[in-house]
């Protein structure tokens, strides 16, 4: 995963991991909503920052250690999650706070309900609904609309952190002046 390229603009991630969309029954957007929620609560856990220096190295194990459980929550709830669906075909995509888009050879019919999955690395799949936009040139386009705020925040949150930390790793590999 990577942050955006230099030709988009706005808060966005750029990924390629397996994607799949399917077309979304009526009255199924609010239980997608809340595992959504849940998955972006957790993979927002999973990148909290560890105690402050100045903790105690008790402090600091019971972090390592509280971190440890987490991560066989994440994986547990992934393989739980996993069950309903396969991963799809890994492609490019653009993630950002108010839509996905991708490039394939088909996509979902403009102005329908769909549903698009991300497996994640090391997550449980991440299922985002919206409403597919006109398609141009190979690349598709699904609109995150009638989100709950608080659904709509933890995204944004996601996205940021992946911007910052490919941002804190780019100056990491770049040599000092």
């Amino acid at each position: 995963m990577n942050p955006g390229g230099d030709d988009h603009r706005g808060l966005h991630v750029s990924l390629r991991v397996p994607l799949a969309w399917r077309a979304m029954s009526a009255g199924e957007a609010d239980g997608i909503l809340q595992r959504t929620a849940m998955v972006l609560q957790l993979l927002n856990l999973q990148g909290e920052s560890s105690p402050l220096p100045e903790a105690g190295e008790e402090a600091r194990q019971a972090w390592r250690h509280l971190d440890r459980k987490l991560d066989v929550i994440i994986a547990m709830l992934g393989l739980l999650l996993a069950q309903g669906g396969e991963g799809g075909e890994v492609v490019p995509s653009r993630l950002d706070p108010r839509g996905i888009e991708w490039a394939a050879r088909t996509g979902p019919e403009a102005g329908r309900p769909v549903v698009v999955r991300l497996q994640l690395p090391g997550a449980p799949a991440l299922e985002l609904p919206g409403t597919a936009q006109p398609a141009a040139d190979g690349r598709w386009r699904v609109a995150f609309d009638a989100w709950p705020e608080a659904v709509a925040e933890q995204l944004e949150k996601w996205i940021f952190r992946q911007h910052r930390q490919a941002v804190a790793r780019a100056r990491q590999k770049t040599p000092p002046s």
